[in-house]
């Protein structure tokens, strides 16, 4: 269960189903890699973050 009201939920869907489902592998793959890097590198997490939004707007997500 989202927690969603009935209203953020059809918004949520419109904006889901909007993106082919390539898109939202591709998406998905680049959220996990990220969450990978931030748990297993001593990296700097807010760059980590920095390119993942970078990533995602290349895809035009967000």
């Amino acid at each position: 269960k989202l927690g969603l009201k009935p209203y953020e939920f059809s918004k949520l869907i419109k904006q889901v189903n909007s993106f082919s489902q390539k898109t939202l592998n591709e998406v998905l793959e680049d959220i996990l890699e990220t969450d990978k890097n931030m748990k297993t590198r001593s990296c700097d997490q807010k760059l980590e973050m920095e390119l993942l939004l970078v990533k995602l707007a290349d895809k035009k997500v967000v």
